[in-house]
């Protein structure tokens, strides 16, 4: 279908407060021990040490070790989209791998040494936007966000890659013309309920064209077995589950939202990560009593994740605060992650033994100013 660049606009914004929404900052007041089944933890003489993404340009990019976040220089503020900073989470591994947008991939980490990161170069022209676990590998979603950046107009770019553990390689796996499209249409959104549904975006001599499809996978996909579909019904299954619908009973969910029901934080809107997933799924809480409330949208990250030598498997939620539940021995404890400055929100995570890596940014809007990550070793998975 073809747009004009008036509602083309209006197409963007709307997924730009959704992302908003995603990770809004939000000042909440910390409760612990709400239930016998949650117990708040005070972890003695914590073990933290503290990285930011240093970057005059995304392709120069320094991972360097700060005492704290309130010690490192301002940053150049950036769209998200072209912003050094943890992006997504890859559950399918273990470790657990975290994705840095515009450089690579962090896939070991212990206190005692620096993060050990894959980079490729590939990552400085593109948003890295997520992991998927498919029948073709592990693929990662890339694409140009044409309001920030331009769109390469000489060849035609992968819009899925290949992430090869060993040789830590990044390959061409996917491409616009298998959907039957121009070369520079961008993958910007791609979700599983069922089968999966994707939808691009092409501009061009300021009009803009949106596309949306369905597949069974990947590799039907690659030869050619697919189904254009409309707006409407990629809407209606790539949209946020409520943690109250029938939807989301599901056991990868239902944990998680025991929690969720349970945080007196207004509306919550979380991104859950799982080796038993696809993709990522975007859960919500709402409280309607709270809706004309300004600064009352929680963000969080939640993951299932295998996370040690002995294939045991971690569950925790990470609020933007810096709240983060455990789930040990059937218990959800609960415990307070360092505070960040002001305008500063925590945002993915992963675990590996008894050490959590979060990630935190600087949010203003729309765009990212200082970035990095907390490594802190827990007593509480010794």
């Amino acid at each position: 279908m073809r747009l004009h660049k008036t509602f083309a606009v209006r197409v963007f914004l709307f997924f730009l407060i959704n992302l908003i929404f995603v990770f809004s900052c939000s000042k909440t007041e910390q409760k612990a021990g709400e239930n016998d089944k949650t117990k708040a933890i005070n972890e003695e003489n914590p073990c933290a040490a503290w990285y930011y993404f240093a970057a005059d340009t995304p392709d120069a990019v320094q991972i360097l070790k700060t005492e704290s976040p309130f010690e490192i220089k301002p940053e150049k503020y950036r769209p998200w989209t072209e912003a050094v900073r943890i992006s997504g989470v890859a559950g399918m591994y273990n470790p657990p791998r975290l994705l840095i947008n515009k450089k690579g991939i962090i896939h070991g980490f212990t206190l005692d040494e620096n993060p050990q990161t894959d980079i490729n170069s590939f990552f400085a022209e593109k948003t890295a936007a997520g992991f998927y676990k498919t029948n073709a590998g592990n693929l990662i979603r890339f694409y140009n966000n044409s309001i920030f950046s331009t769109v390469p107009e000489t060849e035609e770019q992968p819009c899925l890659c290949r992430y090869n553990i060993v040789s830590k390689e990044i390959t061409p796996a996917v491409f616009p013309h298998h959907f039957g499209l121009k070369k520079d249409a961008q993958l910007t959104g791609l979700e599983f309920d069922e089968k999966w549904f994707a939808a691009f975006k092409t501009e061009k001599n300021e009009k803009v064209e949106f596309d949306y499809f369905s597949f069974s996978d990947m590799n039907n996909l690659i030869n050619g077995n697919y189904t254009k579909i409309g707006q409407d019904e990629f809407i209606e299954h790539t949209k946020p589950i409520n943690i109250n619908s029938h939807k989301a009973e599901t056991k990868v969910i239902t944990e998680f939202a025991e929690i969720l029901r349970r945080e007196d934080d207004g509306n919550i809107q979380v991104e859950l990560f799982s080796d038993n997933l696809k993709n990522k799924l975007l859960l919500i809480k709402t409280d309607n009593a709270l809706e004309e409330q300004e600064n009352k949208n929680t963000t969080a990250c939640a993951a299932e994740l295998t996370a040690n030598n002995n294939g045991g498997t971690s569950k925790a939620i990470l609020f933007n605060t810096g709240k983060l539940f455990l789930k040990k021995d059937e218990i959800w404890s609960m415990l307070q992650l360092p505070s960040l400055p002001e305008n500063f929100s925590y945002t993915y995570f992963t675990i590996k033994d008894d050490t959590v890596l979060a990630g935190w940014e600087e949010q203003r809007f729309f765009e990212i100013g200082r970035a990095g990550f907390l490594q802190y070793k827990l007593q509480l998975l010794r």
